[in-house]
Formats: structure tokens, sequence, C-alpha cells
């Protein structure tokens, strides 16, 4: 029995095992979550039908429930962020049980019932904190915690004092919405820490730059074939800077190697003073690329805007591609895999 139930966790949780640690640890805390708290639904669930006969907590409940289906389903399919962005949703569930429950009562209520709904959703964000991957899940967060909220003291509002918005139900509102402000930050300055204990993603980093002869591999964390090595220089050529236009920016994920390998690269493009450079057309400045190898999967974890922002203040710090040593590009791997 102990075995068969060992082998569920398992089954969700064997695809990551190439992951990052980190990644691997937030997969596991949101399956025990999702497992743990869709036990607890099924029983409020049952209360609510058979003992309450409330119609409201059981459509509540029942919705919880499927999006907690819908994140284990996710987790299996190795899709780490959109099974965290799911089990946000479950959220919802104070504006449903909470706030369309008050809007239909005809018993009145104190606006401190939104202290209600600001425990369930400060519950919601400590829980959170410990599977969300990327900064976008907290600002979706954020963004439903603070449409929750502010719904629920509005239903309030209108409902029972008469949309009068006087200085004591406001100011209760604004106490609240500070506490569950506060903790929304506390949260995102954790995520912040967490990120950078992550590890790397990166199968390989490979360094490109103009030549005498075309594109040409200036350094490769790992050793590369040499049909691999000019081929992929030619072709992130081809894609990323065809014409004059010498585009810029992170670009991909593009399919790298055979098809067998399953890899793709993030290829970030920037024009760099390079003084050996003898291609007039180019001005003294390369266009360098740098290919960030991993897998289709690993690919959705990367938080694109905050890599091409921190590989673009690297890259600025370089001052003469001529000036390089392997040592200056071990050292930019480095960097690199830390972001």
């Amino acid at each position: 029995m102990k075995k068969n139930l060992a082998k569920i966790p398992n089954y969700f949780l064997s695809v990551y095992k190439d992951y990052p640690w980190e990644i691997q640890q937030k997969m596991q805390n949101l399956f025990l979550l999702s497992v743990g708290a869709k036990s607890i639904f099924f029983i409020m669930l049952i209360r609510a039908i058979w003992w309450k006969g409330d119609p409201i907590e059981a459509i509540t409940v029942g919705y919880c429930i499927g999006v907690l289906f819908l994140t284990l389903l996710l987790i299996r399919l190795k899709k780490p962020v959109s099974a965290g962005t799911t089990s946000i949703c479950a959220i919802f569930y104070p504006f449903g049980n909470y706030m369309i429950r008050d809007l239909l009562s005809l018993e009145f209520k104190q606006i401190s019932r939104i202290n209600d709904t600001a425990v369930v959703i400060l519950f919601g964000i400590i829980l959170t904190t410990t599977f969300v991957i990327r900064r976008r899940q907290y600002l979706f967060l954020l963004a439903l915690s603070y449409f929750v909220l502010i719904s629920h003291y509005l239903a309030l509002e209108f409902h029972f004092y008469g949309g009068m918005f006087k200085e004591e139900t406001f100011k209760s509102f604004l106490e609240t919405w500070a506490i569950v402000s506060i903790s929304l930050f506390v949260g995102f300055t954790t995520l912040s820490l967490t990120t950078h204990k992550r590890g790397s993603i990166f199968n390989n980093i490979i360094f490109y730059k103009m030549g005498d002869k075309g594109p040409e591999v200036a350094y490769s964390e790992h050793s590369l074939g040499c049909h691999e090595e000019c081929s992929s220089a030619a072709y992130f050529y081809t894609i990323i800077g065809q014409g004059a236009q010498y585009a810029t920016g992170l670009f991909g994920p593009i399919p790298f190697g055979a098809c067998s390998d399953k890899k793709v690269a993030l290829i970030y493009a920037t024009r760099i003073r390079d003084s050996e450079l003898k291609d007039a057309r180019l001005q003294h400045l390369n266009y360098f690329l740098i290919g960030l190898i991993t897998t289709p999967d690993k690919a959705t974890i990367v938080s694109r805007d905050s890599l091409e922002k921190r590989l673009g203040i690297l890259t600025r710090e370089i001052s003469d591609l001529k000036g390089l040593t392997a040592d200056n590009y071990k050292l930019l791997v480095e960097k690199i895999h830390s972001i």
C-alpha cells in the first residue's frame, strides 16, 4: 500500500529530474499543496451539498477543485509556470463564497467582513511563495488579490451602506488593503531572493562573432563538433542578422542541433566594438551573438525581460572584443549562469 502511494508523487514529479533544484522543490511543494487542498475541498463540497445545502459554497468549492485538478495535470505535462499560475486562480474562493454571498444577503453585514477575505488572501500569499517561479505570476496574484478585496469592499459599501464611502468604512478598507499590500511586497521580495539560488537552466553557452571569413564561434562553454560549430554560426547569423539591420535583443527559442537532441537556443544579439574587425561595413562594431542552449520545456521558465536586461548590462561592460581571452569568456559564462 505504501509503495503504491509513493508512486503517485513520483508519477507527477519524476519529469523534473533534470531541472534546477529550485524548480524541483517548488513543483514538489505545489503538488503537495494541490493534493492536500483538494482533499480539504472535497470534504467541504460534501458538507456544502449534503449537510448545509449551500449552493454558493458548493459552486465555489467545485470551482477550486477544478482549478487544482488542472494544476496537477499541468505539473505532469512539465508546464511548471502554467501550473503555478493556474493554482493562483483558487484565490477567487472568497470572491464567490464571501463577496457574492454578502451581495445576495438580506442580513446586514459590517464592513469588517472584508477581513475574512483578507485572511484568505494572506494565507494564499504565504502558500504562493512556496511555488511561484516567474515574477509575472506574482503580479498576477497581486492583480487578483486586489480585485477580490476591492470587489468585496464595494459590494458591502453599496449593498449595506448606500455607497456613501464614509470615513469609517473607507478607513477600515485602507487598513486591510495596507496589510495585504505589505504581505504581497514581502512575498515578492522573497521570490526575488530565491531566483538567485535557482541554478542555471542552460546546458551550454556559446559566443559568436564575425571573423575574416564570416560568422565563427569565439568561445563555447562545452566543446562543439566541427560541423555543429560551423553550421550553428551560419544558421544563427542567417536567421537573426539578415540584411543590414543587425537586429539586437533576445530572440528564440530556435531549434539547435540534431532533432534527436531536442534542444533549442535563446540568442542574444548586440553590437560591440572590435578593433580587429576588418569589414568596413561594420565600422569596427562586431555583430556579437550569445547562444544559450537549453530544452524547450526549460525555455518556458526563463524570465525573458530580466534575462535580456542582465545580458545587456554584461555585454556593455566589454570595451573591445579584441582583448577578450578564454578566461574572460569563462567569467562571462559564470555570470550568465548566475542570472
